[in-house]
């Protein structure tokens, strides 16, 4: 990850799709940051010659001493890649942003634990 300052930073990822895959740098900024409820980000690249467009965002609600959170995210390709990729596009994009919501929540399970003692190291963030 490369920080451009406050709101702009590039991330450099992997896209699998089937036998299409390929590294993408997403420039992304922050398109909303309603502290301490909500956040969202916005990016886009390039791979194989084809636009990508990719939006994430968090809604953070305090519940019963904790915190719920609920995201969205979408992805959009254009371009030859979409004609080559069909439909395991939307598939995989789902199955990818369910996995990190997934990490996300156990990590974030787990930092509640380390503060109240139950654990004391911090865990990795993984996708």
């Amino acid at each position: 990850m490369t920080i451009e300052d406050a709101t702009h930073f590039t991330i450099r990822t992997l896209l699998d799709i089937g036998r299409i895959n390929g590294r993408i740098n997403l420039s992304m900024e922050l398109s909303d940051a309603s502290r301490p409820h909500r956040v969202g980000y916005r990016g886009h690249g390039v791979i194989a010659g084809s636009p990508l467009l990719f939006e994430l965002g968090f809604r953070i609600t305090p519940v019963d001493g904790m915190a719920e959170i609920q995201w969205h995210g979408e992805v959009r390709l254009s371009g030859s890649l979409v004609f080559l990729a069909g439909d395991l596009l939307d598939t995989m994009s789902r199955q990818n942003f369910e996995r990190m919501a997934d990490s996300l929540q156990r990590t974030l399970r787990r930092l509640s634990l380390s503060s109240t003692g139950a654990e004391t190291a911090l865990p990795d963030f993984e996708i």
